[in-house]
């Protein structure tokens, strides 16, 4: 597995050297004339020559941009296989994935090393026709990738890093991935299918594009899918449909137009965390490991099991603990409704001045429910109390499946959590208005953009995290476990159907029952200008975000927020109904937010056209990332919702970025190549919330019940690298990432950030006739640091494999078979593996091998 993938990389590496070598030495740093571009290429296969439409201005193509750009198109993405759209980001430089989490979402995407210890995508914005459909990638329990998966309308993903993007986004100082649609005149579409042939799944997707008359013309697309998944889940845990379009009437110039954009999607989606393994820990490296005994995490739905297909939560109710509510709950892992309107209006006023307007209305909710994996001894847990519970454990047993009462004697429990987080109202209005203009001076050619950005989001999200038990060496449909108060499976029942507490897991007494009304808004002028004279180009933008934050945050206090509720249950032993008294957290301390803030981001860039086809760039930047629901918080705010010295401290996210690169395209043995290479230096700072094993770094007591202000000074160097080659019938894509991150935190030594040193994505086609397509991709890491209080261990790298194969049975039908995890490795992709005991871990694994098959029809 490995060899094949380091075979893989150093090929690629050869062929991006050998590819500078002959751009730079075709062309000398002071050649007097600028060479003509290559007029022989492909268009279709030079992906330089693509103008750039996300976070910058001014329509220039790829090669004549100061900034790092790269974009993979739908056909590329499809023939990748990627199992979530988190996956999907890593055929993009300089995006780094620990962990896909199913295609439901909750990643945490880190972009240029710019990580977090708390969790989500924070210095990341996903966008889509340049509009965030979220704000903020870090929302707790409503992360940026649950929102945005790819679909047949989406033309390409295009991702700017760094650079412009902190004058060009707002909360995106990292970056900006931008799902771009078709939008074009062509007639026609296709319909297919596909389905899953070693696993339940099916999917319907199609893309109708036509012309009302010469000046209107539509484009829409949609998809629906239902089924077990992939890792066999034993009900459906996908359900999902999406309808996404646009409409466009040109004025009769052509140059002109107006367009209207809408979604409409209901996705119903797996997330996935963790699993138990098996693995071998020699010194201070982790090696060897395997799927446990009795749990596959590779192709076993774990958590989503017909035993715990439902559970029980508590509303919440104030500060009244007599008035609690119950609610049953499915799990079915993230749910997202979503409606959104969009208008886009492009008017040129002159020859010299253009006005853009690009403005959207989304009506936003969902929820979040999925079992989270803890490994735990059983051993361990005999004799301890409950979290949050004055219940101590006397012994196990089950509460429901075949062996329902009888004593549980595995040597492994699940001691996580059940978490169903309500998002009940992410509704928002994003506006973005803009004035351009171009004017030649001589030789000189000046164009000047001037814009204002405007986002309220708000969110409204309530938190129930339950304390349960469950199986925890059992990865298909593992039974609930009932604690019980004596030896032997003797005495009360301490829970009822595994749960064992409501609202109450993740922190002392009432502390992660959370509910937020908040609204925060930013109003963001920002201006560019860029002087481009023959060869050289220099740019500058400035941007002003104007912050404005309020609402209320509703807490647990502590133990006086802990009430308990009554529950009639059938005793699993005895078959007869027992009263048992279950603690829940309820909600009595609010803390009221109203603020402003600003800041001022800047960025600064120099390109250097060394010929036609060969350009050099460099660029400096500073950016600040506002926190958001991560600071709403008790204890970050006075009376009166203006922050106190702990809100200041945590409420922003200073960046500074540098970088330079070279973007080359030309021939090459006989073939085209394109190549964007950029090193970049990074440093930044973050003071956020954390639970749980987030809090490892500064506290090596952590448990599931700790909580924690995780505050660190990051500094990070890297290189990205992204490539097509094209010979003939045979294409290649690749992009390499090398990360070399440290953080400190206040009175330890610097760390290693949890990063590989080096990431990668390989994808290899072949055309053997005009009818058939064959290929194979590769994504894969090197090792991992993980670091257990100040001691740093690594765990290794891995690598999956993917393959394809379409041909053209007639003239407008076509089959194919798709293979995710062609070798059926076992990658630990992200996520560092936690300690169970015993040599057992839970770790977070790509999905093993799926075999997918399909059938489309184009007109």
């Amino acid at each position: 597995m490995k060899r094949p993938a380091l075979h893989s990389c150093v090929s690629f590496a050869a062929l991006t050297a050998v590819a500078g070598i002959v751009a730079f030495s075709a062309a000398p740093a002071f050649a007097a004339e600028q060479a003509p571009a290559d007029k022989s290429v492909d268009a279709s296969k030079d992906t330089l020559s693509e103008i750039v439409v996300t976070a910058v201005k001014g329509g220039q193509s790829k090669l004549n941009t100061s900034v790092s750009v790269s974009s993979v198109s739908n056909d590329q993405i499809t023939n990748f296989n990627p199992t979530s759209d988190a996956e999907l980001m890593r055929f993009l430089p300089g995006i780094q994935v620990p962990g896909n989490s199913g295609p439901g979402g909750n990643a945490n995407i880190t972009i240029r090393g710019l990580t977090t210890p708390s969790g989500g995508s924070p210095f990341l914005q996903v966008q889509e026709d340049g509009l965030p459909v979220v704000l903020n990638g870090d929302m707790s329990f409503a992360n940026n990738d649950y929102f945005t998966h790819i679909g047949p309308i989406d033309e390409r993903v295009e991702a700017i890093r760094g650079g412009s993007a902190s004058t060009f986004a707002s909360q995106a100082v990292g970056g900006v991935v931008n799902y771009i649609s078709k939008t074009s005149k062509s007639d026609g579409g296709y319909v297919e299918l596909e389905k899953g042939l070693n696993y339940d799944y099916t999917k319907v997707k199609g893309l109708l594009s036509s012309s009302v008359n010469d000046s209107t013309y539509f484009n829409v697309g949609g998809y629906f899918d239902i089924g077990h998944g992939t890792r066999h889940a034993s009900y459906n845990v996908s359900d999902s449909y999406e309808i996404k379009g646009n409409i466009t009437k040109e004025f009769a110039d052509s140059r002109n137009f107006i367009r209207i954009l809408f979604k409409i999607a209901d996705t119903q989606e797996p997330t996935y965390n963790a699993g138990l393994v098996t693995g071998n820990l020699n010194g201070s490296s982790y090696s060897g490991f395997a799927a446990a005994p009795g749990f596959d995490y590779r192709d076993q739905a774990g958590t989503y099991s017909i035993f715990n297909r439902q559970w029980t939560v508590v509303n919440y109710d104030g500060t009244d603990a007599s008035r609690a509510n119950t609610q049953t709950v499915q799990n079915n892992g993230i749910v997202t409704h979503q409606r959104l309107f969009q208008l886009q209006f492009h008017y040129n006023l002159s020859d010299a001045i253009t006005v853009d307007e690009n403005g959207r209305v989304g009506f936003v909710n969902g929820s979040f429910a999925a079992g989270f994996y803890g490994g735990t001894l059983a051993s361990g847990l005999i004799g301890s109390t409950i979290p949050n519970s004055a219940n101590t454990i006397g012994s196990f047993i089950y509460a429901n499946g075949a062996n329902a009462g009888q004593v549980y004697s595995g040597s492994v429990i699940n001691t996580n959590t059940d978490i169903y987080s309500h998002m009940r109202d992410l509704n928002s209005v994003a506006n973005d208005l803009s004035l351009s203009g171009k004017f030649t001076m001589g030789s000189l050619l000046a164009t000047a953009h001037a814009g204002w950005f405007y986002f309220d989001q708000h969110v409204g999200i309530d938190w129930h995290p339950n304390v349960t038990f469950s199986e925890g060496s059992n990865g298909a449909n593992p039974a609930m476990l009932d604690p019980v108060s004596g030896a032997n499976g003797t005495g009360n029942l301490l829970a009822v159907n595994g749960q064992a507490g409501y609202n109450n897991n993740w922190g002392t007494g009432g502390c992660c029952a959370q509910s937020y009304d908040l609204d925060y808004a930013i109003n963001a002028p920002y201006a560019n200008l860029v002087l481009d004279l023959d060869k050289f180009s220099l740019d500058g933008s400035v941007r002003e975000e104007l912050f404005h934050y309020q609402g209320t945050q509703w807490g647990g206090s502590g133990a006086s927020s802990v009430s308990t509720v009554n529950v009639t249950q059938i005793d699993p032993r005895t078959g007869k109904p027992v009263v048992t008294a279950i603690p829940y957290a309820f909600l009595d301390t609010p803390t009221y937010f109203n603020f402003n803030q600003h800041a001022t981001n800047w960025t600064v860039g120099l390109l250097y056209k060394a010929t036609g086809n060969t350009s050099v760039f460099a660029r400096a930047a500073h950016g600040v990332r506002f926190n958001a629901d991560r600071l709403a918080w008790t204890g970050n705010a006075n009376p009166d919702g203006s922050l106190n010295a702990a809100g200041l401290a945590s409420e922003r996210y200073p960046v500074d970025q540098y970088e330079i690169g070279v973007k080359s395209r030309g021939a090459l043995f006989g073939g085209h190549y394109t190549v964007e290479a950029t090193l970049f230096k990074t440093k930044y700072s973050i003071s956020s919330f954390g639970i749980g094993a987030n809090c490892a770094p500064i506290d090596p007591s952590y448990s599931v019940n700790t909580t924690c202000t995780l505050t660190s000074q990051y500094k990070d160097t890297g290189y990205e690298l992204f490539s097509t080659y094209a010979l003939g019938r045979f294409n290649l894509v690749a992009n390499l990432t090398g990360d070399f991150s440290n953080y400190t935190t206040p009175g330890a030594a610097s760390k290693h950030s949890a990063l590989a040193h080096l990431a990668y994505t390989v994808q290899a086609s072949y055309r053997p006739t005009d009818a058939s397509t064959l290929g194979v991709s590769v994504t894969g890491n090197t090792s991992t640091p993980q670091y257990v209080g100040a001691t740093e261990y690594s765990y290794p790298g891995s690598a999956v494999f993917t393959a394809f194969a379409k041909i053209w049975l007639t003239k407008n039908l076509q089959a194919g078979v798709d293979v995710y995890n062609l070798f059926n490795a076992l990658a630990l992709q992200g996520g560092q593996p936690g300690t169970v005991g015993g040599g057992f871990y839970s770790a977070t694994v790509a999905d093993g091998r799926s075999v997918k098959g399909s059938l489309k029809f184009t007109f």
